[in-house]
């Protein structure tokens, strides 16, 4: 939530959409209202089951005023981002997401996973078992280090304005004329 009131400090209402059967997304859209209850921070949300529900869903949102929305990793929604920046961005309602991937494919703005650094931290726990060690003597790990990335046409596309100040410790993903860094 701190990410979208970086860019958005006077935003009164976020929009949550997950997908209803994917545990780490409604775990994720948990800990973002459970956050937001506790900081009075005003907020819909609405699930879907499938793909096809996605474009009303983010509808059915905007209608109720919400001023950003936010979908951490889901799987469902990440693969249909192109539905879903269609549906948001018309309206000049940007997207935060929780990868970079799904910034990569038309979001706005993620604090999230970076799947290449994710790799690299999982091969360093293969080289560990290759080598010998027990997968049970192996404590369990979090993400080192979370990754902070912009898409600039995703900006363009929603007719963003954001002061440059903003957008100090983020990664360009996307440039603004669609050049993308993903993977690189």
């Amino acid at each position: 939530m701190k990410l979208v009131y970086n860019f958005q400090p006077e935003c009164k209402k976020i929009g949550f959409v997950y997908t209803s059967s994917e545990t780490n997304s409604v775990s994720t859209i948990n800990s973002a209202k459970k956050y937001c209850d506790e900081n009075g921070i005003a907020y819909e949300e609405t699930s879907i089951s499938n793909v096809s529900e996605l474009q009303t869903a983010v509808e059915s949102l905007l209608s109720k005023g919400v001023e950003a929305l936010y979908t951490g990793n889901d799987n469902t929604i990440a693969s249909a981002m192109a539905t879903y920046t269609s549906a948001a961005y018309p309206k000049q309602i940007p997207i935060y997401c929780g990868a970079d991937s799904m910034v990569a494919d038309g979001g706005f703005a993620t604090v999230g996973v970076n799947y290449v650094q994710l790799g690299e931290q999982v091969a360093e726990i293969v080289k560990r078992i290759r080598a010998g060690e027990q997968p049970s003597d192996i404590p369990y790990e979090t993400l080192a280090e979370y990754a902070k990335f912009v898409n600039k046409k995703a900006v363009k596309d929603f007719s963003g304005d954001f002061p440059e100040s903003a957008y100090e410790g983020f990664e360009v993903l996307v440039e603004e004329d669609g050049t993308s860094h993903f993977n690189q």
